[in-house]
Parts: structure tokens; C-alpha cells; sequence
């Protein structure tokens, strides 16, 4: 069900950063859909989820901060987001 992973979150990031740029004059606004599935979105990808509990929490801070900056990059978007599955 489209769960966040390490991977998605780079290529997801990309994008903002593509439509950051371009959005000034191209865009008006941006939709996200989830592909193929019942919801947007089921969170974070459990495996690797469940691999941080292996992890000291000070690597977990860096790591889950930087996991969650990928997706928040959205959040400087200059035009309006709708999301939905």
C-alpha cells in the first residue's frame, strides 16, 4: 500500500525539488495518488521500521529525521498539494 521507503523517499524528494523549481511559472498545483492501491499512503515500510529497534537511538534520530525530511520536502512547494488514493 505504497509504504515509505528510503528509496521512494529520494526519488520523492527529487520531484519536490524539480516542481520547487519549475512551479514559479508550470505549475498551478500538484496532485499526489497513491498507484494501484486503497489509500495514498500506509506509512513507513515495517521491515525497515522495525530494523531501527536494532539501532542505537542516536543513529535513529539522524536516520528518522532525515527519512521524514524527504517527505516533508512537499511542505515548500509555493502552490497548492492535494493528495488522496
Amino acid at each position: 500500500m505504497n509504504a515509505l521507503t528510503e528509496e521512494l523517499g529520494d526519488e520523492f524528494e527529487a520531484v519536490m525539488r524539480q516542481l520547487e523549481r519549475s512551479s514559479a511559472s508550470d505549475t498551478r498545483a500538484v496532485v499526489l495518488r497513491g498507484a494501484g492501491e486503497r489509500a495514498f499512503s500506509a506509512g513507513g515500510s515495517l521491515p525497515w521500521l522495525h530494523e531501527r529497534t536494532t539501532r542505537p537511538p542516536e543513529e535513529n534520530t539522524a536516520t528518522m529525521r532525515a527519512f521524514y525530511g524527504r517527505f516533508l520536502s512537499v511542505r515548500r512547494l509555493p502552490v497548492p498539494v492535494i493528495s488522496g488514493a
